[in-house]
């Protein structure tokens, strides 16, 4: 299939930026071994080094083989460059059927299977890593129950959402060069808040003067780029969770500790929910707020450009794919990878207390984003900058 072919290429040459000389290693439960295999036979012809599948269930090493090159020679048998593949299994809300609401609140392993659970903020990436869903037949019927073909289904929804076509690679480069020139273009504007305008309401979110804005590629020194989430397309903040003040409303359904919570509105004073409103899973939503001191209020907020012309969207979205279609606030904890230096930092608590940073174990994305939705940039001196209007970035250096 030609768009498969195409996604494992974007995944190799765009997510992990695969070369010459390095070990991949490829995580994989026996789902997504066939997988596994085609995109291993792939990557060793470009490292020319034997790449490891390692069989993975329930966490546990099950079995380690590699695959070797067919149409290129074995530059060597291993590399101290290492790189990570995690071929990631769809979330299974099935999973969580027979635990209530409260139980995955108060539980992280579940907060985890839920996708509601905030990583360490402390780690920092050693080596290349990715981690990409995988299209499979079995995830394709339950997102598609009524197709007679479910999974080419599946495929004709990602090349809608991800650049698939036959200039793939150079779509992707665009891509990310555009969100490199706004960000830099944002952050010398040296903005104290962002202000999103939705419908009669306004959200305005002061941000973090010890971090700035930041696009989704990852770099290790001296010179190795990665983009650890292929979904990940937006250009994100750090608000200071204190200085929030307004409302805004979730633009579509969205799943929290393993319900579906539809029409969200939320009021914030002072950084703190204060009133919240919704036609479904209201008290799931109460309960999450109330996981720790710091689930009620916003650690992140990212911007996402509104794709155009979607496909055999799944309703409802799978969790995987929500940063691809719109922006989203994250309830909870932030990601420190806005921040510089982590390492002069002794502990979670001493990086919260330094930097301002919101720390929670509850990480929840609540999608915004729309094509009515506009966001502002505000400067020291108070000026409003125009950043997103129609669900597209609008910001240059000339209208600074």
């Amino acid at each position: 299939m030609i768009t498969e072919q195409r996604y494992i290429d974007s995944i190799l040459h765009v997510s992990l930026q695969l070369r010459e000389g390095e070990a991949l290693s490829v995580n994989s439960t026996d789902r997504n071994m066939e997988f596994a295999q085609k995109i291993a036979q792939k990557a060793s012809e470009i490292t020319k080094i034997p790449v490891k599948i390692v069989s993975i269930e329930e966490g546990v090493v099950k079995d380690v083989f590699t695959v070797d090159p067919v149409h290129s020679d074995i530059l060597k048998e291993d590399s101290q460059e290492k790189v990570l593949l995690y071929l990631a299994e769809p979330l299974d809300m099935t999973l969580l059927e027979d635990a209530s609401v409260g139980q995955i609140a108060g539980n992280p392993p579940l907060l985890q299977q839920a996708g509601n659970l905030c990583p360490p903020q402390m780690d920092r990436p050693v080596a290349p890593f990715a981690v990409a869903p995988v299209p499979t037949t079995a995830w394709a019927r339950r997102l598609y129950p009524s197709s007679t073909a479910p999974l080419d289904t599946f495929w004709s929804f990602l090349s809608s959402l991800y650049p698939l076509s036959d200039t793939f690679l150079n779509d992707w480069i665009d891509t990310f060069r555009h969100l490199v020139r706004v960000v830099k273009t944002i952050n010398a504007a040296e903005p104290t808040h962002l202000v999103i305008g939705q419908h009669e309401s306004e959200l305005s979110l002061g941000l973090l003067p010890t971090a700035q804005a930041r696009q989704p590629l990852h770099h290790l020194p001296p010179d190795r780029v990665f983009l650890p989430r292929i979904t990940s397309r937006g250009i994100s903040f750090l608000p200071d969770p204190s200085r929030v003040q307004g409302s805004f409303s979730a633009s579509r359904q969205f799943s929290l500790l393993g319900q579906e919570v539809s029409d969200l509105t939320l009021t914030f004073e002072e950084g703190q929910v204060t009133d919240l409103t919704s036609s479904q899973a209201a008290d799931t939503v109460r309960q999450a707020l109330a996981i720790d001191g710091n689930a009620g209020r916003i650690g992140q907020c990212t911007l996402v450009e509104e794709p155009l012309d979607i496909r055999n969207l799944p309703s409802p979205v799978p969790k995987e794919f929500m940063e691809s279609l719109s922006s989203f606030i994250t309830l909870g904890g932030g990601e420190s990878n806005h921040l510089k230096d982590l390492e002069l930092y002794e502990s979670e608590q001493d990086l919260q207390d330094r930097t301002g940073m919101n720390l929670s174990l509850l990480k929840a994305d609540i999608p915004f984003g729309n094509s009515t939705t506009t966001v502002d940039l505000v400067n020291r001196e108070g000026t409003r900058i125009p950043l997103m209007k129609h669900g597209k970035f609008i910001l240059t250096q000339e209208s600074l």
